[in-house]
Formats: structure tokens, C-alpha cells, sequence
């Protein structure tokens, strides 16, 4: 029997939340209860970069924390006809960019 894939695993966990959000929807219990749940609700700002577009397009996406305004993360996609690919860059690279791109999204 083969291992599942994260990917593979991830889409169950999906389909599980999909259905829980649905069933929840409506039902003021269980609604409650699902939100009795939730670990937490953070606020991000969300920032993309646009570097090309069609095929291949590619561009970067700059999570920034709303509350100190610092960059969280950033993702690299890339996307070539119905492909679709994303990277978190590595601390170098995260760095770099960080670095370029800063001046032009932190007030």
C-alpha cells in the first residue's frame, strides 16, 4: 500500500472542513461549537507582485503582519498553463526581496 501524499492528505482534510463549515452554516449550535474551535483569527495584508503574466506567468506573494507591519512570509508562484506551482523562499532569498521590496509596500 502506498504512503498518501501530503497533497493527497491535505484534500481529505478539505473535504472534512468543507462539510463541517456547510453542516454549521444555518445551525446556530453547531456553529457555536465549530467556532468554540478556532485557535485563532490573525490579520494579514496580503501583497502580489505581479512579474509576468501568461504562459509561464510568475509573481510573489508578501504576507505582512497588519499589527507591526513586518513581512511574514513570502511565496514565490509560478504558472504555466494550468500549472500551478508556489515556493516559500528560503532565508536568503526571503532576505533579498524583503530587502527590495520593502520600501515599496511598508508605510
Amino acid at each position: 500500500m502506498e504512503k498518501e501524499s501530503t497533497r493527497e492528505r491535505m484534500i481529505e482534510h478539505m473535504k472534512d472542513r468543507m462539510k463541517e463549515i456547510k453542516e454549521a452554516n444555518g445551525n446556530e449550535e453547531k456553529r457555536e461549537k465549530f467556532g468554540q474551535s478556532i485557535l485563532a483569527v490573525s490579520k494579514r495584508i496580503h501583497y502580489k507582485i505581479e512579474l509576468s503574466w501568461g504562459g509561464p506567468a510568475d509573481w510573489l506573494e508578501i504576507l505582512v503582519d497588519e499589527d507591526n507591519k513586518e513581512i511574514e512570509d513570502i511565496i514565490y508562484y509560478f504558472a504555466d498553463w494550468y500549472v500551478h506551482e508556489q515556493e516559500s523562499l528560503n532565508d536568503e532569498e526571503f532576505e533579498e526581496v524583503r530587502q527590495f521590496i520593502e520600501p515599496f509596500i511598508i508605510n
